[in-house]
């Protein structure tokens, strides 16, 4: 179809969904969305919710049906909202924030048949359930935690290190800064090196005021990549401990003997609750199309 067939076709019926279609169209190559680590173009993101419409499509649901969504602000969140807005179903976000009665009080008015919870499993605790969740799920919920990871960019006017015949990318173990990676636009117009500080690293630079992590932190990419490294011009740390929809990174992961116990558990439904996230994808486990294969998981189960 081309770009005129495609306008006329939409313009009988534009909504939420079709506009990223759109979109997908036109500008398939450029960034939609980016989230940490994670980033995909139009044309991957158009790509992505219509498997999971498909994917709710064929499992009954279509035009008017209430689907609840629990989730915090993140990709799966956007992937279902479209996905919804294709089929013509009625997504139903659930505010974290709410107490129990106003969630009871939209649960009840909008006949969902289930709910997708969307967030990893040691963030479950900060969801206020009625009634409760039963033990053996609190019990693994406590039993994950996240890892202690800290991600940070250094910003130059351009990447010198390319001109010096290096990749700016290196792993030194026992160093403070111990990988390093070039993350620099495919334009080139400027340079950024990419590096993240990890367990005990992490927490030795949370100690660190801001300018003396600042400054081990260049020190330790000028290590790679010589003394132009000291000389950026923007620093940006991002402490994912502190993100409030992770408490963490890379993933949410039990403790020794903690999957042997729990693990069958990981995607047990509670009632109408179902749980996806890429933390129990399982295949693809703590990565983009492992967040995907889990919500079309907990989508087949909930139309089942």
């Amino acid at each position: 179809m081309d770009e005129q067939a495609l306008n006329a076709n939409l313009i009988r019926r534009v909504n939420l969904g079709d506009t990223l279609t759109r979109t997908a169209w036109r500008l398939p190559q450029h960034e939609a969305v980016v989230e940490g680590e994670r980033r995909l173009t139009y044309a991957e993101l158009n790509a992505e919710v219509n498997r999971l419409a498909n994917a709710l499509a064929g499992r009954g649901y279509g035009r008017g049906d209430p689907i609840l969504l629990v989730a915090g602000n993140c990709l799966e969140f956007l992937q279902t909202y479209y996905a919804c807005a294709k089929l013509g179903a009625v997504c139903v976000p659930i505010n974290l924030l709410w107490g129990p009665a106003e969630v009871a009080y939209v649960v009840e008015h909008c006949g969902a048949r289930a709910a997708i919870v969307a967030v990893p499993p040691n963030l479950t605790g900060s969801i206020h359930f009625e009634p409760a969740l039963p033990g053996w799920r609190m019990r693994l919920a406590q039993a994950t935690s996240q890892g202690f990871v800290t991600k940070f960019l250094a910003v130059y006017d351009e990447p010198f290190w390319r001109a010096e015949g290096l990749s700016g990318e290196g792993f030194a173990p026992h160093q403070f800064v111990r990988e390093l990676y070039d993350n620099s636009p495919p334009s080139a117009s400027v340079g950024v090196l990419c590096t993240f500080l990890p367990g005990e690293s992490a927490e030795a630079a949370a100690r660190m005021s801001y300018d003396v992590r600042r400054t081990a932190v260049l020190e330790g990419l000028a290590k790679f990549v010589g003394p132009r490294a000291l000389e950026a011009v923007d620093y940006i740390e991002t402490d994912w401990s502190a993100e409030e929809w992770t408490r963490g990174a890379y993933a949410a992961t039990f403790g020794v003997g903690g999957l042997t116990r729990f693990g069958e558990d990981l995607r047990r439904p509670v009632g109408p609750l179902h749980w996806a996230c890429a933390d129990i994808a399982g295949v693809g486990h703590m990565h983009m199309e492992g967040g995907v294969r889990s919500g079309e998981a907990a989508a087949a189960a909930a139309a089942a």
